[in-house]
């Protein structure tokens, strides 16, 4: 028994990171009907600034943080600004191609500037475990989950009580009756790429404090988060909250009991049932397409 509650525990500490970066993704696309598949490597360049700041250059963490959260806020300015809005919303499927191009762009760029190299961020987190009822908590995930849950809040409160967030629900639900009730269509868009940048950051970093920061890191993440969102409804922020640590503690139960390739393909198992069973997601509803 102990042991069950051991991995939902891990899970749920894991599943946390998921949780925010599937924010990222949801984000996006209940906004924009296109997936972002440039999530995890935005993440990690800014990522990268946050260590390189920090560390490299010795500045210090809330530096390299400051660095990182202002280079977050003008990667996902300059996306929307240089790639989504010249794009238009006529065409989603180039939108997406462009994000995958643009994933490629920037894991190229990180490994020009950054080197290849394998580096420990070393966060100033705090190290080790406490018992509680027999499990075993370890802090460093705690306070990665606790972050996480901080961040879905904020989120939640920016899109519930501001305008700004108000704007963005309205544009989600129908960009042309929004537009007619004057929504500014472009703000809408503009600070839906910065928060979805943002989201990406914390994740990455958070992911990095655990593992190690290389090219390309976040990408066995971004898969995972993006099996959280289609888990809990693409269309769906709170969805794509609880889809991160439904498949947080699926992952650890199969770390768990279930031999290692169930672990592995597990990702593609639960997108394959979702898109059979229930293609919205468990949160979500399907709607009809814009126009």
């Amino acid at each position: 028994m102990s042991a069950l509650l051991q991995a939902i525990v891990n899970g749920l500490m894991t599943g946390g990171v998921y949780a925010l970066l599937a924010l990222s993704i949801a984000l996006i696309f209940k906004t924009m009907d296109a997936v972002n598949f440039a999530t995890a490597s935005m993440g990690a360049f800014c990522a990268f600034l946050f260590f390189q700041v920090g560390t490299i250059l010795n500045f210090g963490w809330t530096a390299g943080l400051a660095v990182s959260v202002v280079g977050a806020v003008l990667l996902g300015w300059a996306v929307e600004r240089g790639i989504v809005r010249p794009l238009g919303s006529g065409d989603l499927f180039r939108l997406v191609l462009a994000t995958m191009g643009l994933d490629i762009v920037l894991n190229n760029a990180t490994q020009i500037f950054f080197g290849s190299g394998v580096q420990n961020i070393n966060a100033p987190l705090p190290s080790g475990g406490v018992g509680v009822a027999g499990i075993n908590i370890d802090l460093t995930r705690l306070v990665i989950l606790g972050v996480a849950v901080a961040g879905a809040i904020v989120l939640g409160v920016v899109l519930r009580y501001t305008n700004l967030g108000v704007g963005m629900r309205a544009y989600a639900q129908d960009p042309q009756a929004a537009t007619l009730m004057g929504v500014p269509a472009r703000t809408v868009s503009r600070w839906t790429w910065i928060i979805s940048s943002l989201l990406g950051l914390i994740a990455a970093i958070m992911v990095a404090s655990v593992s190690v920061l290389s090219v390309g890191f976040l990408q066995g993440t971004f898969i995972s988060a993006f099996t959280a969102a289609v888990l809990g409804g693409l269309s769906s922020l709170p969805g794509a909250v609880a889809g991160g640590f439904i498949l947080g503690v699926l992952e650890a139960l199969s770390i768990a009991y279930a031999p290692r390739a169930v672990t592995i393909a597990l990702p593609v198992l639960i997108i394959l049932v979702v898109l059979l069973i229930r293609p919205a997601g468990l949160f979500g509803r399907l709607s009809a397409s814009r126009a």
